[in-house]
C-alpha cells in the first residue's frame, strides 16, 4: 500500500492489520482507499465494521472508491461512503490549506506545524494486533452461591405446580367378543332369507349378529315307495358374533334360541356348539381417593419445591419457607373417567425471592471467570439440579450448555508482548487457549515498550 497525496491503493495482499496501521498513522483527516475486486480485506462484512470503528475512534474520515457491486453493498450496509471514481470521492470536501505570509510569523507558524507534525507522528501506535477469541462448545456442573439478602425484599409470588398419579380404581371392561356357529330351522314351504346383522339371543337378553347372509331352505317331505312318511325341516349354519364385548358373551350349547324381527314366526333357531372367545380387561378409573390423592402430592411438591427452587419465564423462585396459600387445585380428569394417568395442576401464592435469567447468566459468567479466561457467548442453558440453603444463601447447583468464548485480556496481552520481537509475540499469542487467530502488524523490529503504543482490536470470525 502506497500513500499518494492523501490516497491509499489497496494491493491484494494488505491485511486487515495493515489497513488500521495505516488509519492510525496517517496525517490526513479524509483517508480515500482505493479498492479492486483483489481488496479481499475491505470485502469482508466483519472487517469493514472494524475498519469503519477503528476510524472513528481516531477521528478519520473514512472514503472508498470500488468498481465492486460486493463492496458497494457492503458499504451501503455499515453506512460508508462509497464513489466509483476519485474524483466523485475527493467531492469538494476537502478543505483548502491557507498559506502563511512570509516573514517571522509564517516562519513560526510553519515550525509549530512541524513539531505539531512531529509530536503527532511519536504518539501514533507502532504496533497494531487484531485477535479473534477462541470459541467451543461446553457443558458441565456448576455450584452457584447466591445471597438471598442482594435479591432485595421477598415479595408474594403466584405459582403453578403440575403433577400427576396413577389412578387405583380398577373397572371390567369387554376387549373381545364371543363368536361362534348358530343353526336355522325352517318348516315352511319357502325357503327365507336371513341378512346379515340380524339379531339372534338368550332367554335373558343376550343379542348376537349373523355374521353374512344365508339362505334356509323350505321344507321337505319324505317318501318311502311314493308314500309320505315325514316332513324334514330346512336347515342352515350361520356364524354369529357377541354384540358386547367380554366374557359374557360366552355362552353352552342350547342357549341361543330366539331370532328377533321379523323372520321370529318364520324360522327357529339354536346354537349347536358352544360360543366362545370373549375375553375381559381391567382398566384404571379415576376415584374420589385418587383426586384427594393427587392434591395432596401436588401440596407436598409445592413445598419441597419452595426451597429448591421454582424456574419460570422470569427466572428462579426461592422462598426460606414452605407455607404458601392454596389458589386452585384443577384436576385433568372427572369421577370414573378411565385413563392410564391422572394429573393436576395446583396454584399456590408464596413470599420470597426473584433470581431473573440475567442474574443467573452473570453468576455463571462470573464461575467460569473464576475457572479460566473464558465467558458464555450465546446458546446458554442451564437446568436446577439441587438448592440447599444456608441462613440467607442457598448453594445453587446447575447443569450448563452452551457456547463459550475466550476472554481478552488486553492489559495481560500488552504487558506480555511488549519490547518483543515479532516471533517471539507471535509465539506468546498462539499459545493462548483462549486466542483462536490474530494478525500481528509492527513497523519496527521490536515491539514498542510503552503498552500504550500497541492497538489491540478484538474481532470474531464471520
Amino acid at each position: 500500500m502506497q500513500e499518494k497525496s492523501g490516497l491509499y491503493k489497496v494491493e491484494a495482499q494488505d491485511e486487515l492489520s495493515m489497513i488500521l496501521h495505516v488509519i492510525g498513522t496517517a496525517a490526513e483527516e479524509k483517508l480515500i482507499f482505493i479498492v479492486d475486486e483483489e481488496g479481499r480485506t475491505f470485502h469482508n462484512a466483519a472487517n469493514l465494521r472494524v475498519i469503519k470503528s477503528y476510524a472513528q475512534d481516531r477521528e478519520r474520515e473514512l472514503v472508498l472508491v470500488s468498481g465492486s457491486l460486493q463492496l458497494e453493498r457492503l458499504c451501503a450496509e455499515n453506512q460508508i461512503p462509497c464513489f466509483a471514481t476519485v474524483e466523485e470521492a475527493r467531492g469538494n470536501n476537502f478543505p483548502k490549506i491557507a498559506r502563511p505570509k512570509r516573514g517571522w510569523l509564517g516562519a513560526a507558524i510553519t515550525l509549530a506545524a512541524l513539531l505539531s507534525c512531529g509530536f503527532f507522528y511519536a504518539a501514533q501506535k507502532r504496533a497494531v494486533l487484531v485477535v479473534t477469541p477462541a470459541a467451543r462448545q461446553w457443558q458441565g456442573e456448576l455450584v452457584l452461591t447466591v445471597d438471598l439478602k442482594a435479591l432485595g425484599s421477598p415479595g408474594d409470588k403466584e405459582l403453578t405446580l403440575t403433577g400427576g398419579i396413577q389412578p387405583t380404581g380398577r373397572k371390567t371392561v369387554g376387549v373381545k367378543p364371543a363368536k361362534g356357529n348358530v343353526r336355522f330351522f325352517n318348516n315352511s314351504g319357502r325357503s327365507v332369507t336371513v341378512p346379515k346383522g340380524t339379531a339372534v339371543a338368550t332367554t335373558g337378553g343376550r343379542r348376537y349378529l349373523v355374521e353374512k347372509e344365508i339362505v334356509v331352505p323350505k321344507q321337505e317331505k319324505k317318501y318311502v315307495m311314493t308314500v309320505p312318511v315325514g316332513v324334514s325341516a330346512g336347515q342352515a349354519t350361520v356364524s354369529v358374533v357377541a354384540a358386547v364385548k367380554g366374557t359374557a358373551g360366552n355362552l353352552a350349547v342350547g342357549r341361543l334360541t330366539k331370532l328377533e324381527g321379523q323372520l321370529a314366526d318364520k324360522l327357529q333357531v339354536i346354537n349347536t356348539v358352544p360360543l366362545s372367545g370373549g375375553e375381559d380387561r381391567e382398566i384404571p378409573v379415576v376415584t374420589n381417593g385418587d383426586l384427594t390423592k393427587l392434591k395432596q402430592v401436588l401440596q407436598q411438591q409445592a413445598r419441597s419445591k419452595l426451597k429448591s427452587g421454582l424456574a419460570d419465564q422470569e427466572g428462579v423462585f426461592f422462598s426460606d419457607s414452605d407455607q404458601f396459600q392454596q389458589l386452585t387445585f384443577t384436576p385433568q380428569a372427572a369421577l370414573g373417567q378411565s385413563l392410564e394417568r391422572l394429573t393436576g395442576t395446583l396454584q399456590i401464592k408464596a413470599s420470597g425471592y426473584v433470581l431473573t435469567e440475567r442474574q443467573i447468566s452473570r453468576l455463571i459468567a462470573q464461575s467460569l471467570a473464576k475457572q479460566g479466561n473464558w465467558q458464555p457467548e450465546r446458546n446458554l442453558s442451564w437446568e436446577i439440579l439441587a438448592v440447599e440453603s444456608q441462613a440467607q444463601k442457598c448453594l445453587v447447583k446447575m447443569k450448563c450448555q452452551g457456547t463459550l468464548v475466550g476472554k481478552i485480556s488486553v492489559e495481560k496481552l500488552t504487558q506480555n508482548i511488549t519490547g518483543k520481537t515479532k516471533n517471539q509475540a507471535e509465539r506468546y499469542l498462539g499459545s493462548l487457549p483462549e486466542v483462536d487467530s490474530f494478525q500481528l502488524s509492527v513497523s519496527r523490529k521490536k515491539l514498542p515498550r510503552w503498552r500504550k503504543l500497541i492497538k489491540v482490536v478484538q474481532t470474531s470470525e464471520q
